[in-house]
């Protein structure tokens, strides 16, 4: 899932967005705005081109194959006297499907009425969601709480989560295997993982910069809290200002919506303004484009915390796939892991990005508006977007936690009546082969 080509693909990503998005029909010396402006919009088609390209280069081999591969000379004499037997074994296969049709819901109840799979499976369920948020939201967190830009986050991101990520999962297994776990050892170390992702979660809820004070959205022009947004004050009053030109500049260590709403008459073409009315008369005078500087030294502290964070995440995958394994039955492992499939994609994968972006919606302060429709948000509240991400993060992995105990409880409690396989095998099978080799 996030192996070496999602982190090249971040990485590569990252440098396409330093460019303009119209870098093929567009003199790029006319722009005057760079990627460090909130209304940059990098060239992301670049990496969409070169992965259609890519996919279809590597269907290509495909279609190299024979209509029929070749066989060994003894499955020739074998294929050949069973052809006498063809119609035979044809209708006796109908039988047999017919006869595996009526047991598929007696066997679908069987597995979903054991506490231990369910368990370990909805544990699977909330770490896939928050491994789903995490690929899609951490360049955003990055550059909305460290004024990062779009191309940083997205070489931060492949750098510090998905490294991480691949590195938890051989953890994960190599725990298993070193310590020669049985089930309700995989279950205790699962439940550890489980402890140690919420505890890195919930310091990370406090690693954050402190906000910009954005005169007009945040604060009034006496540095007063503001419960809404008005950025029409007595200096810009005569300006006619819009607010879907959202231009931030620094003035006189104070930012604002635009240089229209610092009163700014002005502008220079080294992107500097002056004689802005919203400015004391006693300074300068001289307003700057973007924030005013912030000083924030939780960045690295915050990324390293992140990085143990999704590992503790991810090595719970190999554990939590083995109790899969030993919860059910051997006839029964196929359609466990069909099963498992199923709830992991429609509660965890599908619906937890949509979540995290109606959750992050409610923190925008300032949206830009098209034709009278919303379009993106320019401003975010930034302590209660860190909040709102992380706290549900917290409560994600608080379902882990709890998910991973009743797991352990129940094997505990089965395997001392001889209901659980109490082995351990790391050697992947027919039916998990696929899978670990996906998430590696």
């Amino acid at each position: 899932m996030y192996g070496p080509g999602t982190i090249i693909a971040f990485l590569v990503g990252g440098f396409f967005l330093i460019l303009w998005v119209d870098v093929d029909s567009v003199d790029t010396s006319t722009i005057t705005i760079d990627d460090t402006d909130p209304r940059w919009v990098g060239a992301w088609w670049i990496g969409l081109l070169i992965g259609s390209f890519m996919f279809i280069a590597s269907s290509i081999p495909f279609l190299c194959f024979p209509k029929k591969l070749p066989i060994s000379s003894s499955e020739q004499h074998k294929d050949s006297s069973n052809v006498q037997n063809t119609e035979m074994t044809l209708a006796g296969e109908v039988v047999a499907m017919k006869e595996k049709g009526k047991s598929l819901g007696k066997s679908i109840l069987a597995v979903c009425s054991t506490p231990p799979f369910i368990f370990v499976a909805l544990a699977n369920v909330t770490i896939s969601a928050l491994t789903a948020a995490i690929g899609s939201f951490t360049p955003k967190f990055f550059e909305t709480q460290f004024g990062l830009t779009a191309a940083d986050a997205s070489i931060l991101t492949g750098l510090i989560p998905l490294p991480a990520y691949g590195i938890g999962i051989v953890i994960g297994g190599y725990l298993v295997k070193r310590f020669e776990l049985k089930a309700q050892g995989i279950a205790l170390l699962s439940l550890l993982l489980s402890i140690c992702a919420t505890a890195f979660a919930l310091i990370t809820m406090f690693l954050g910069c402190s906000p910009n004070k954005l005169i007009g959205v945040t604060h009034d022009l006496q540095l007063n809290e503001l419960d809404g947004v008005s950025l029409t004050w007595e200096c810009n009053a005569n300006c006619s200002c819009t607010e879907n030109q959202y231009k931030p500049i620094c003035l006189e260590e104070r930012n604002y919506f635009s240089p229209c709403h610092a009163g700014c008459i002005n502008e220079y073409s080294n992107m500097t303004y002056s004689n802005c009315g919203c400015g004391s008369s006693s300074q300068s005078n001289l307003a700057t484009e973007g924030y005013c500087d912030n000083e924030c030294n939780t960045l690295i502290p915050f990324s390293f915390i992140l990085f143990l964070l999704v590992i503790s995440v991810a090595a719970q995958e190999m554990p939590q796939l083995m109790l899969t394994f030993r919860s059910v039955p051997k006839e029964h492992k196929s359609l466990a892991l069909g099963i498992r499939y199923i709830l992991i994609g429609g509660l965890g994968i599908i619906p937890a990005p949509i979540v995290y972006g109606l959750l992050i919606d409610l923190t925008c302060l300032s949206w830009n508006e098209v034709c009278g429709e919303r379009g993106a948000c320019w401003v975010y509240d930034v302590e209660l977007y860190r909040y709102y991400y992380i706290g549900l993060s917290v409560f994600i992995l608080v379902l882990d936690c709890l998910f991973c105990f009743l797991c352990w409880l129940t094997i505990k409690r089965n395997g001392a009546k001889g209901e659980i396989e109490d082995t351990v095998c790391l050697t992947p099978s027919a039916d998990n082969a696929a899978y670990i080799g996906e998430q590696i």
